[in-house]
């Protein structure tokens, strides 16, 4: 980053700003931190709109970026701060439960086992075809907002 966009950055306000997490993930070993994994101990991060306008400790964020004035300001102490999570296999329709398999996983049973008893994929697959299409839509509506407001992009 040259002069000029450093200059540009911190003239600005954002709408966001998130402080005093107990740790900042940036997941760039480049960031100059003892761990080298990117993690900054009580961090801070300032954001408008969809861009990052800065990141650092928070005890460095006064006279970096302001708040403005309609802006959120978040204090982060004792949580960690991370991107969202991105879930590369999820499956977001479809029927039944299969919960308690869990349990007997828990118990020592094996997915055999489990089949045997009538679970598995064969039992979601069975319970997917008998729902209907509102019953399907409804519950994937439901488990993607609960996904969404848990951070999974």
């Amino acid at each position: 980053m040259n002069s000029t966009n450093s200059i540009n950055l911190i003239t600005q306000k954002a709408d966001l700003i998130i402080k005093s997490a107990s740790e900042l993930l940036t997941l760039s070993s480049s960031f100059k931190e003892d761990s080298g994994l990117g993690i900054i101990r009580n961090g801070a991060i300032a954001v408008r709109g969809d861009k990052i306008l800065w990141v650092g400790e928070s005890l460095q964020l006064t006279g970096k970026v302001s708040l403005a004035s309609e802006g959120r300001e978040i204090d982060a102490t004792g949580k960690v701060v991370m991107p969202g999570l991105i879930d590369s296999h999820t499956h977001i329709v479809f029927g039944g439960s299969r919960e308690n398999e869990f349990e007997q996983r828990i118990q020592g049973l094996s997915y055999l086992e489990i089949a045997e008893r009538g679970g598995g994929i064969l039992s979601t697959v069975e319970a997917t075809r008998k729902a209907s299409f509102e019953e399907l839509f409804l519950q994937g509506k439901k488990r993607l907002n609960r996904m969404l407001s848990k951070g999974v992009t």
